[in-house]
């Protein structure tokens, strides 16, 4: 900025400047565009900057606009006196600027007055500079040289662009629309870029300039392509718009990022945190409904059905549902200790979950719960060898210490057990034994206690039938096998018609069945008597 005065000659080797002063009729226009860039804002407007800054009081207004400090000035002016009064004002709060720029030369207040134009450029520099310019900073470096660097940067890889200074080096436009493309690469199609057109690549990118960034034209597109050394201040004045305008787009852009990440990690941080609640209960619920069991072996009924009973859901605790649970609670300590590492890292405030479903609840009850579980299946062994040593004693009616087929029949039949007398030829056989040994008995009993009715046995049944008939339906011949009693016992839940696949000779064929649904015959064979 030191030379802020000293380049406002009309002086060029070639000579193309001295009659026509290019760089300052562009230098006027473009700050002049940038003074009602700012002005628009009070309704204010100047038409010539050589008169229109005269009485100060644009000069003032303009001053407030970008300073939000209050210029002591008359809004009306009556004569040169107060003019000058106002432009004191005006140029007194503008010399700190050019102190701060080590500039020695100052723009008078008379200067203003009497449209001095080199005078008056030099303070819109001054001015530009502080409050446009002179903030910049790019990979340390400041200012005009920082703008350079940005520039250069972010025009890096474009084809026929070579950014090395303001003047020439934006004369084709293709500069301009590399840095809009490089914000937003949709506004731009950089392949039909044509570097020799630069009117039309200036205007075009001074048009989206505006409309999309809110960048004020300041140039003029036929000044910049057509002179052979665009005025340089023009130039900066105009990129700094674009890269404080920029810099607000990629800082929103970032504030933005930062905020979506913030509502998403509080998204996950809540659906965590709920996870692990209804993690927490089931696993709770699970114990609550085991542990008043567990705690009264006692309670087991003696009786075969009883103990039947009981050893099957212990078997299913132990071997299904045990297993599973334990999993659970490894999940749930695992996803709190994760989730508080995590919370920890973005600062926020740990999670502490209600003391009904805290950690330390959880093991408490699953402690308990497992204190339980071994008296519980002492007891349950004991009854069960009981129940075998006493069926069996109560099957021996011959007390030889072995079971007959008719000793085994009429046992079996007591306990209501429904084996019939082929099945039990075929338990012989199995044990490879003439008559049952007190082993080969135990080992059967048990065999038997855990097989039940259960829904998904039966469902299990009754889809392997059908398993060659569409529609989840098998057909009455597919009961053949049933005693007569028991067919129609389930063949009463209701025939549909139906449709089946079969084999015949070599071709499947489709055959009109009436057919029974899977779900009416297990729901049959569950609920009724």
């Amino acid at each position: 900025i030191t030379d802020v005065m000293a380049d406002n000659r009309e002086v060029s080797a070639s000579g193309w400047m001295v009659k026509e002063k290019t760089w300052e009729r562009m230098q006027i226009k473009t700050f002049q565009n940038w003074i009602n860039s700012h002005l628009r804002w009070r309704g204010l407007k100047v038409e010539d900057l050589s008169a229109d800054l005269g009485d100060g009081v644009k000069l003032c207004e303009l001053l407030e606009q970008i300073s939000n400090e209050k210029i002591p000035h008359k809004k009306k002016v009556l004569g040169r006196h107060q003019a000058i009064d106002n432009l004191q004002n005006a140029v007194k709060y503008v010399e700190q600027f050019y102190k701060q720029a080590g500039i020695k030369i100052f723009t008078s207040a008379e200067d203003i007055v009497d449209a001095n134009m080199n005078a008056i450029l030099g303070m819109v520099w001054v001015v530009i500079h502080k409050y446009t310019v002179s903030h910049i900073l790019e990979a340390g470096a400041a200012a005009k040289e920082g703008l350079l660097l940005w520039c250069q940067r972010n025009t890096q890889g474009y084809a026929n662009v070579k950014v090395e200074n303001f003047t020439t080096s934006w004369k084709s436009g293709t500069a301009f629309l590399a840095l809009i493309h490089n914000v937003d690469s949709s506004l731009v199609n950089f392949a039909e870029v044509d570097p020799e057109n630069g009117v039309a690549n200036n205007a075009l990118a001074f048009k989206l300039a505006e409309e999309h960034f809110d960048v004020a034209p300041l140039l003029d597109a036929e000044d910049v392509a057509e002179s052979p050394r665009p005025d340089e201040k023009s130039v900066i004045t105009y990129i700094a718009s674009m890269w404080e305008s920029f810099t607000k787009i990629r800082r929103r852009i970032k504030s933005q990022k930062i905020i979506l990440k913030a509502v998403q990690e509080n998204l996950e941080n809540k659906n965590a945190r709920s996870k692990y609640v209804s993690k927490a209960e089931a696993i709770i619920d699970f114990c609550n409904k085991w542990q008043p069991t567990l705690s009264n072996p006692d309670g087991i009924m003696s009786s075969f059905k009883g103990v039947q009973e009981a050893y099957m859901e212990f078997d299913d605790f132990v071997h299904e549902d045990l297993p599973t649970y334990e999993a659970a609670m490894m999940e749930a300590e695992t996803a709190i200790t994760s989730l508080n590492r995590k919370l920890a890292a973005q600062k926020r405030d740990l999670f502490a979950p209600p003391e009904n479903v805290s950690l330390e609840t959880l093991k408490a009850k699953w402690s308990d719960l497992q204190a339980a579980k071994e008296p519980y299946n002492v007891k349950l062994e004991e009854l069960v060898s009981k129940l075998v040593s006493d069926t069996f004693s109560v099957f021996d009616l011959d007390n030889s210490n072995s079971l007959s087929l008719d000793e085994l029949e009429a046992g079996f039949h007591s306990l209501e057990m429904g084996i019939t007398r082929d099945e039990i030829k075929a338990l012989l056989a199995d044990a490879g034994e003439e008559e049952m040994s007190p082993e080969s008995f135990g080992q059967v009993l048990r065999s038997m206690l855990n097989v039940a009715v259960t829904e998904g046995n039966l469902r299990k049944a009754f889809e392997s039938l059908a398993a060659d008939a569409p529609g989840n339906q098998l057909t009455a011949d597919q009961l053949g096998f049933l005693p007569a009693s028991e067919r129609e016992f389930v063949l009463s839940a209701g025939l549909q018609p139906a449709t089946i696949t079969v084999q015949e000779g070599t071709e499947q064929v489709s055959k009109d069945v009436e057919g029974l649904i899977i779900d009416n015959a297990v729901t049959k064979c569950l609920h009724d008597e």
